[in-house]
């Protein structure tokens, strides 16, 4: 049984996000301005001011999913729901992580078909969702391996299927893919497994499933959106 939206935790949620995010993107605007090649820095002071950035990124992508596991817990999470071409969507959330993947010698491999019926969504959670998804499967992959994304159309909706060529999961590890709380747990972090499973918790949010299968040594997270109603 669903349970009964907390209004209080709710606004306190959106106080601690404007005093905790509001600051460190404060940081983080600064930093990447020195960081510009208007600042001729040191070399010891730019890789410094790098890795700084690469900090914050990182704490202000963990505070976007810990957000939304909290608003899910509480019944707080309310859908801005519109009817969004995914194909744009998709195609920016591959180029977003493109230099990640050049960084760790993983070999980007996208498959959209020319065309997909519109779906309707939130279109910053489906971002999200996007995100933790590809965080989770370059985190997988090894050096000179490949990942990727494909997209078709379903009775059921449209199916993103992420893949990498990592190691397989158990059996038990597919259990828990799609479990935030055990991957939070069991990685001791809010790791790239946790952002996998806020992935799949957005997309049900969404009346969507998640699922997770092997086929060919891949790895495939399967997350499916429902059609329009």
């Amino acid at each position: 049984m669903d349970r009964p939206p907390d209004d209080s935790a709710a606004r306190f949620l959106s106080l601690a996000s404007h005093e905790l995010r509001g600051p460190l993107g404060t940081v983080r605007t600064y930093a990447s301005l020195l960081a510009s090649p208007r600042f001729a820095l040191d070399e010891r002071v730019r890789t410094a001011v790098e890795v700084m950035l690469r900090n914050l990124d990182r704490a202000l992508a963990s505070w976007d999913f810990l957000a939304e596991a909290w608003r899910l817990d509480v019944g707080g999470l309310h859908l801005d729901l519109r009817e969004e071409d995914l194909l744009p969507i998709l195609r920016a959330s591959a180029e977003s992580v493109a230099s990640t993947a050049r960084e760790r010698s993983v070999r980007l491999e996208v498959s959209f078909p020319a065309t997909l019926p519109p779906v309707r969504v939130d279109i910053d959670r489906i971002q999200l969702a996007l995100a933790g998804a590809w965080s989770h499967v370059l985190a997988r992959s090894r050096s000179g391996a490949s990942a990727g994304l494909s997209a078709r159309t379903s009775p059921e909706g449209t199916e993103l299927t992420f893949w990498d060529s990592g190691p397989p999961l158990t059996p038990e590890g597919e259990a828990h893919v799609f479990d935030r709380r055990e991957q939070a747990l069991r990685g001791h972090e809010l790791g790239s497994a946790f952002r996998m499973a806020m992935a799949g918790a957005l997309v049900q949010a969404h009346g969507g499933r998640a699922q997770v299968g092997s086929l060919s040594g891949r790895t495939l997270f399967q997350l499916v959106l429902p059609p329009p109603r």
